[in-house]
């Protein structure tokens, strides 16, 4: 009997179909029209754009970053319940089987001791197994198992976006705090130039050869620019305690380690960022948010099979007896196989709203696509201008501080020859100065431009399983 019905169980599970709309892809928001600057190499760049820099400490914290940071351990610990979660429905496509075992004594009333002709006391042994299984004729429980498995891979690409956001935060942690430490170098050099100049000014004024107002503006100057190490000196701190937090540390763990100031790391000369149109797709939170668009399109054919009837295969197969022996015995064996079929055709449209309600989510998570989309559009395009824009400045006030350089030197030589003061050779090092730290800003931008690209790309991170 049993041997029979299984091949029209197989049968009726076969046949079923899966009611809902079918997941077609996304809507196209964008074309490679859009992008202004469509004509870009089409070699892509590498994920770890980090390398680039050629800087041993940077690449080390944002690998460490990546590895203990909290955010990562969140959404590492979503992709593990959105697996798990895959595995639970997976699980429901198949018979849930158990097995049981039963012991019972019996009284019997004495008439019907008398009519069975048994003993008032009886003793029942059974053992066996039991299943169940939901036929899943409509297609709800597949639906349910394809929106777990797109939630799933929206997990995995939201995993990915935290690492992209966490390595650019760190790079330009980094790049801010290198920075800094230049500008407070040359801010202690700039003291000392004018802690000479206002030394000379008032020998000059007791000499007679300068007004009271000439060394007051010097010493002037000077209070200022001391005023002006106390704010650097704060970026430095905060950019330490930054990076401490970034890679799992408490604050000042970092601070004998970085504590030395390095040259500040520029990218590399050439860069090439392919086609921005084709990395785009590739974003993590642009493949996240399409991810979940196609989870939300089988939703809706989850709720749907709910309007049709459930078919539930019901099963038990044991042996039962009055003796322990007689579990085992084929004269005791007991088996049955039951379908039980379940409409709920009047629920007053408890399920009519619950589709129209998979609906509009399905329409939020289109429009939540479409918004991702948009956002990384202009993110791109702003990323690529300002990169272009922060190189042209970073060329132009490298041509400004070569002249400085240039000018201070020709005024050494002057006041070598005796036809330059040594205060127009000082002011003329201040000037230069001046313009090294106008450099570094503009390096510093740069470099920060350079990783909010990388970053606008979606650059930056690293499968993991």
């Amino acid at each position: 009997m049993i041997s029979r019905t299984w091949p029209m169980i197989v049968a009726l599970t076969l046949a079923g179909c899966m009611v809902g709309p079918n997941y077609d892809g996304p809507p196209k928001v964008i074309s490679h029209d859009d992008f202004k600057r469509s004509n870009q190499p089409e070699t892509p760049p590498i994920a770890t754009w980090w390398t680039g820099f050629d800087d041993a400490q940077l690449s080390a914290l944002i690998t460490a970053s990546l590895e203990v940071n909290p955010t990562v351990k969140i959404a590492e610990a979503h992709v593990r319940q959105a697996r798990a979660v895959l595995g639970g429905d997976e699980a429901k496509l198949m018979p849930d089987v158990s097995a049981r075992a039963a012991y019972a004594r019996i009284h019997l009333p004495q008439g019907l001791s008398q009519m069975f002709q048994s003993n008032e006391n009886v003793n029942y042994y059974n053992a066996g197994f039991d299943a169940t299984w939901e036929l899943d004729l409509f297609g709800g429980q597949k639906r349910a198992v394809e929106a777990a498995h797109d939630q799933e891979q929206s997990a995995e690409f939201q995993l990915a976006d935290v690492q992209v956001q966490l390595a650019a935060e760190v790079g330009q942690s980094y790049i801010n705090l290198r920075d800094a430490q230049h500008r407070l170098d040359l801010q202690r050099q700039t003291i000392d130039i004018e802690q000479k100049m206002s030394d000379l000014t008032k020998q000059r004024y007791i000499q007679g050869t300068a007004t009271a107002i000439d060394s007051v503006r010097a010493e002037q100057q000077l209070a200022s620019s001391k005023a002006g190490i106390a704010p650097i000196q704060t970026q430095v701190d905060q950019y330490l305690d930054a990076l401490s937090f970034l890679t799992a540390k408490e604050p000042g763990d970092l601070d004998l380690q970085l504590a030395a100031s390095k040259p500040l790391p520029l990218p590399p000369r050439e860069t090439d960022v392919g086609n921005p149109a084709d990395l785009l797709k590739n974003r993590p939170d642009i493949r996240s948010a399409e991810r979940m668009l196609a989870a939300s399109t089988a939703e809706i054919g989850e709720a749907k099979a709910q309007e049709f009837p459930d078919v539930n295969l019901l099963g038990t197969l044991g042996w039962g007896g009055s003796r322990p022996n007689d579990i085992g015995r084929s004269n005791t064996l007991l088996g049955v196989v039951a379908p039980v079929l379940q409409w709920h055709f009047l629920d007053f449209g408890r399920v009519q709203a619950q589709v129209s309600q998979a609906k509009a989510a399905r329409d939020e998570t289109r429009e939540a696509y479409r918004l991702a989309v948009l956002s990384a559009l202009r993110d791109a395009e702003d990323s690529l201008s300002r990169y272009g824009h922060q190189r042209d400045n970073m060329e132009q006030l490298q041509t400004a501080r070569d002249l400085a350089q240039k000018a201070s030197e020709l005024t050494r030589q002057k006041y070598a020859g005796g036809t330059a003061s040594l205060i127009d050779y000082l002011d003329a090092e201040r000037q230069r100065i001046e313009a090294e730290q106008s450099l570094a800003q503009g390096q510093a931008q740069f470099s920060n431009a350079y990783i909010a690209l990388e970053k606008s790309l979606g650059l930056g991170w690293q499968h993991k399983t």
